[in-house]
């Protein structure tokens, strides 16, 4: 059904590029009930994404800049010193969620991973000194880190909970995984694949952390709802 669809797309695109060259443009619309998740979720169509204006203006809207604050502070709140210690960002898109932790501490070393090559491009021209490397969440990460941070991820994904096993093995025996994912009940992005309430979202951390480790959830601003998970 998928593949069909790709050429079915693949022969619109050739045809509207045929007719161009006699001078006739043609746009396709696509219909909101037409809206695939799956797609959008695609490596290439985050791709594209992070390349679209109006997509990287939106990583500043001021709300978006508030949430990074959010989280740091969500970080102070628990006590977890960064000074000195290793810090990731899977799925760090334009790398904003680094710089505000530059901000704020003094991490020995930065790393962000995504799978969108222009978002990789945009977060090492906004934290030079960090290290971003091309890494699919459904694969184990090479190393092991303090602070593993994964905000807004894990609802764009069919299988979250091989992502969550993964994350859960990037940190060291002292380390922290901080996971943050959209209030399924107030959520309507239909480029959203799972959509957790925070009761809803309790029982898939649990289901999904080994026993020897402790974790916590919760929500914050409403419309957010996170998880923390280390070692006891």
């Amino acid at each position: 059904m998928i593949k069909l669809k790709y050429y079915t797309i693949k022969i619109l695109k050739f045809f509207r590029h045929t007719v161009n060259l006699i001078g006739i443009d043609i746009h396709f619309v696509k219909k909101e009930d037409d809206f695939d998740s799956i797609e959008h979720n695609a490596r290439e169509s985050q791709n594209q994404l992070f390349k679209d204006p109006r997509y990287q203006e939106g990583l500043y809207h001021p709300e978006r800049l508030k949430f990074y604050k959010d989280v740091v502070e969500k970080i102070k709140a628990n006590t977890i010193s960064l000074d000195n210690k290793t810090v990731a960002d899977v799925g760090c898109g334009n790398g904003n969620l680094l710089v505000y932790v530059k901000k704020n501490f003094s991490p020995s070393q930065i790393h962000g991973y995504d799978f969108a090559g222009s978002a990789l491009s945009q977060a090492k021209g906004n934290l030079p000194e960090g290290k971003f490397n091309d890494h699919d969440i459904y694969n184990p990460l090479p190393q092991k880190y303090d602070l593993l941070l994964c905000t807004e991820v894990l609802e764009h994904l069919l299988n979250p909970e091989i992502a969550l096993k993964n994350l859960i093995e990037g940190i060291n025996e002292t380390g922290t995984l901080l996971i943050t994912v959209p209030n399924g009940r107030i959520d309507t992005f239909k480029g959203h694949i799972n959509f957790w309430s925070v009761e809803s979202w309790k029982m898939f951390i649990q289901k999904n952390t080994p026993q020897n480790l402790y974790f916590e959830t919760g929500e914050f601003n409403k419309k957010i709802v996170y998880a923390i998970i280390r070692h006891k």
